[in-house]
Formats: structure tokens, C-alpha cells, sequence
């Protein structure tokens, strides 16, 4: 069994986060009194633990003290519900393995738990073995499976808005991109970002890849950006 426990308030998107991931085979169980619960819960096979942080911040709960908890009393990795409104909810940050903002979505929530987690521990029901799928373009290894990037042997810690853009641009090494277009194919029709937002982003994915990867992508000056890195 692979449980995953979420500390939240029985709200339509809790409960639509449960029944995503119960979809792909993970138990969940929604636990809203975690300070009261967590101890008694069933945390032998537990591999993931939701903080739903604006809700535990309305019921006045210690998030730091719950962290801490969660640390002590199992092995799991711990992934936080933000609003992105409130910079607050951010303070925990560093204290959690991965964020997600609301309004969240479905692909999101299960490329951010196969992040933390490495891979889904449960294949799609029916669907039969899953196969990774990897682009490789010089010493940059993307698999698209499990959502990790590699630099030769080091992996690489990626946000999921970063490694869609570099899977993104990877996918078609040579071509030119548009911040336009990058943000359309990258963000959705819907985000009321501006380019610089694409901008902020290629900076941080050259600083995570390394220096070896500031020639991963290329600038192309008034227009956009290109991925540079041949096929092998």
C-alpha cells in the first residue's frame, strides 16, 4: 500500500486532490486534525505527506512544530499546498521537499509527487508497465517519465514551470522560440505573467544546471531563446 496523508480541510479541492491520486493508486487519507492524528495514523507505508498550509494557518495550527512531527515520526516526503497570494505560506518552504500553488491541477500535482518521490510507486491500473521516456541532448538527460533531469551524473532539482520550459525548448534543439510563445505553450493562454517571467526562469535554470549548462540555451537577442545542445 502506498499512502499518502493530507493534512487539509475536507474542501472540494482537497477532495479533489485525493481522488487524483487515488486514481493512480495511491491511498490517501484525509487527516484534519493532524496535530491530534498524526501519531495515531497508519505511517508504516506512508511515502507522502500534504500540508495544506493557508488551511492550517486558519485553524491556527504550528506548522513549524507539524514539520517536525511529520520528520520524526515517518520517512516521508513532505509537499505543501500554497496560496500564492500570501508570502507568508512561502516561510515553510525550505523546511518541505516541494510547493505547489493553488489553483492546482491534475498533470501538476502528479509530476510534483513522482518529483519527490523519484517515480510513481503504483503503475496506471490497466495500463500495463510504464516506460520512460527520455530526451537526451550532449550531457543533459530529460525523463519525461518521472519528471528528474540529469547533468551527466548529478541531478538536477527542477520546479515544474522550469522543467516543462526545458523540456520544452529541448524537444526542439535549433528552433527559436518566442517569449511570447514560450509563455502561450508554457503557461497557458490563461496567465496574465508578462514575458519577463520566461526571462526569470531561463536564469534559474542556468544557475541549477551549472555552468556546464549556460550553453543549453541559448539567447537570441529582440527575438527569444533556442536550445543549443545536439541530439546524441
Amino acid at each position: 500500500m502506498a499512502q499518502v496523508l493530507i493534512f487539509g480541510d475536507s474542501t472540494l479541492d482537497i477532495q479533489g486532490l485525493e481522488a487524483v491520486l487515488k486514481e493512480r493508486g495511491y491511498d490517501s487519507v484525509l487527516l484534519p486534525r493532524p496535530w491530534d492524528e498524526l501519531e495515531s495514523a497508519s505511517t508504516q507505508d506512508t511515502m507522502l505527506i500534504f500540508l495544506d498550509v493557508p488551511y492550517l494557518r486558519r485553524v491556527e495550527a504550528d506548522i513549524d512544530t507539524l514539520i517536525d512531527r511529520c520528520r520524526a515520526s515517518t520517512k516521508a516526503r513532505l509537499l505543501a499546498l500554497l496560496a500564492p497570494d500570501s508570502p507568508r505560506d512561502f516561510d515553510v518552504v525550505p523546511r518541505v521537499d516541494d510547493f505547489i500553488t493553488y489553483p492546482y491541477n491534475k498533470h501538476e500535482v502528479l509530476a510534483r509527487v513522482r518529483s519527490v518521490l523519484g517515480s510513481s510507486p503504483i503503475q496506471d491500473k490497466g495500463l500495463g508497465p510504464e516506460r520512460a521516456e527520455t530526451l537526451t541532448r550532449g550531457p543533459l538527460v530529460i525523463d519525461q517519465d518521472s519528471y528528474q533531469v540529469w547533468v551527466g551524473n548529478k541531478k538536477i532539482g527542477l520546479t515544474y514551470k522550469e522543467y516543462e520550459l526545458l523540456r520544452f525548448l529541448a524537444a526542439s534543439p535549433g528552433k527559436v522560440f518566442a517569449r511570447d510563445v514560450l509563455l502561450d505553450r508554457v503557461w497557458g493562454y490563461n496567465y496574465f505573467g508578462g514575458t519577463r517571467t520566461v526571462d526569470m526562469h531561463i536564469r534559474r535554470l542556468r544557475s541549477k544546471i551549472g555552468a556546464e549548462g549556460q550553453s543549453f540555451i541559448e539567447t537570441v537577442r529582440g527575438v527569444g531563446y533556442r536550445f543549443t545542445a545536439e541530439t546524441q
